[in-house]
């Protein structure tokens, strides 16, 4: 599929700094507009393209309008543009000494969900004012924003207080392109997408504090999520729920993300999502599992991810059938690398390595339960402790040699079991060192990782794609 968008039919310019911007127009670089959803709402429409100038914008854009078949509408920022959804309150005037290090920002008149100082996020307190404690706030009804940043006026801690609930938010809408852009301190998700959208191409954006999750679609297809940057968000990273289809989620980051109160937040979560392609995301040292499939997000195809240190699992299947994976990396997860349970049938791994997954916890680098065992299908990989820890669980037994498991499961007669000499997995820099046992001639029969890095050349990841994709595996029990 092609997603280079073809040159606009007439640019709009927004910027914020300029002396001689207008939210009335016209949009020219000389009289740009101030806002960004004052270009969108005047311009918006098929072959338009807002370009915004580097400040911070405090707004909460909402996409008023579709673009057409090869004529998107495209929002594109310059280096440097910040969508913020919290106020400045950095200025000392804004604040009121009560005692010790509590000050009171009484201007703050609607319930703020997040307050950040030094750029991090605050504590709600559950004590009143007086007994606030350091890096705490509360809100008080007719008071205002009571706030101890850990010494001296909050305006010296650059404090931003959550109001907006999303940077970007579109319902219904086709052909959007939203580019470049960094999304901050949202009260919600960062960039939501609803009401089944189509053709969307979200990419090249950085997304973090939002109070939920970073980027969230829910319906629709032919989405493009890629290569965005999306971290320390309240939930998820990236969801894509109700029934997304035909989409694309390709060559992003998404890290540190972690759902306050309980171990839920995922790098990539899919929920009632089929037939969406997964290649090429990095993630990590997430609160739950790097890449989640659950219910009913079937038949999708992942490769050349890479998943580690992550609070759960690499990557996990739960009541996800058909999935298959092709030079996907788990490493160090605190449970499984590949768990596939709940009834997840016909996953294929192929090519792919588990290595250091659930050393502490007594899970596996391979871990399929009895249900998702039927039409499962795995082999050429590499699977591999340091420890006595056993790296495979199939069905009900637990294996210390993948040997011992290919002879009962008939699958993995091809598998290794030896480290495959990653460079600094813990640093996420898979590359393979000199004598890795994986970095062997690359053919469309053996495992052919590249020296390089811990992923197929490129001539195998296409061979194996199409030979995987046109199987058909006989359902099968051991």
């Amino acid at each position: 599929m092609a997603w280079a968008a073809p040159a606009p039919a007439a640019t709009y310019y927004v910027n914020r700094a300029s002396s001689a911007c207008s939210n009335s127009g016209p949009g020219t670089e000389a009289k740009p507009y101030c806002t960004i959803g004052a270009a969108v709402a005047a311009r918006g429409g098929p072959g338009v393209r807002i370009a915004v100038a580097p400040g911070v914008y405090p707004e909460q854009v909402s996409i008023p309008a579709s673009g057409a078949a090869g004529s998107p509408l495209v929002l594109e920022a310059a280096s440097g543009v910040i969508v913020d959804g919290a106020d400045d309150y950095s200025d000392a005037r804004q604040w009121t000494h009560v005692a010790g290090d509590v000050w009171l920002a009484a201007g703050v008149t609607w319930t703020p969900l997040q307050v950040f100082a030094d750029d991090r996020r605050l504590a709600l307190s559950g004590v009143g004012p007086d007994a606030l404690p350091a890096h705490g706030f509360i809100w008080v009804a007719d008071q205002g924003l009571y706030v101890n940043a850990g010494g001296g006026n909050p305006a010296e801690h650059h404090v931003r207080v959550g109001r907006r609930k999303h940077g970007f938010s579109m319902y219904g809408r086709a052909s959007v392109t939203i580019d470049g852009f960094t999304v901050i301190h949202t009260e919600d998700r960062g960039i939501n997408v609803s009401g089944s959208c189509t053709n969307v191409s979200i990419i090249r954006n950085t997304v973090r504090y939002a109070n939920k999750m970073g980027i969230q679609v829910s319906g629709g297809f032919g989405m493009r999520i890629a290569s965005n940057t999306v971290s320390d968000n309240n939930d998820h990273g990236i969801s894509l729920t109700t029934g997304v289809t035909a989409s694309v989620i390709e060559d992003n980051e998404s890290f540190r993300n972690a759902r306050p109160g309980e171990r839920a937040a995922n790098g990539i979560y899919l929920f009632g999502s089929p037939g969406d392609t997964l290649r090429s995301n990095r993630l990590h040292d997430n609160q739950d599992t790097g890449l989640h499939l659950q219910s009913g997000s079937n038949d999708c195809v992942c490769y050349l991810n890479r998943s580690w240190s992550n609070g759960d699992h690499g990557y996990d299947h739960l009541g996800a059938s058909g999935t298959l994976h092709v030079c996907d990396v788990a490493w160090g997860n605190f449970k499984d690398g590949f768990s596939v349970e709940g009834d997840s049938p016909r996953t294929r791994i192929q090519r792919s390595i588990a290595v250091e997954n659930g050393l502490t916890t007594n899970e596996f680098d391979l871990w399929v339960d009895e249900v998702s065992s039927v039409g499962f299908v795995s082999d050429h990989n590499l699977f591999w402790n340091s420890t006595r820890q056993q790296p495979v669980k199939y069905v009900r037994t637990l294996y210390s040699s993948v040997p011992a498991y290919a002879g009962v499961s008939r699958q993995d007669k091809h598998t290794l079991q030896t480290d495959p000499l990653f460079v600094s997995p813990r640093a996420g820099d898979f590359r393979l060192k000199t004598g890795s046992p994986a970095a062997g001639d690359s053919d469309s029969r053996g495992p052919g990782w590249s020296a390089s890095e811990a992923g197929c050349a490129p001539a195998d990841v296409e061979a194996a794609l199409e030979r995987e994709l046109r199987r058909q595996p006989e359902p099968q029990r051991p």
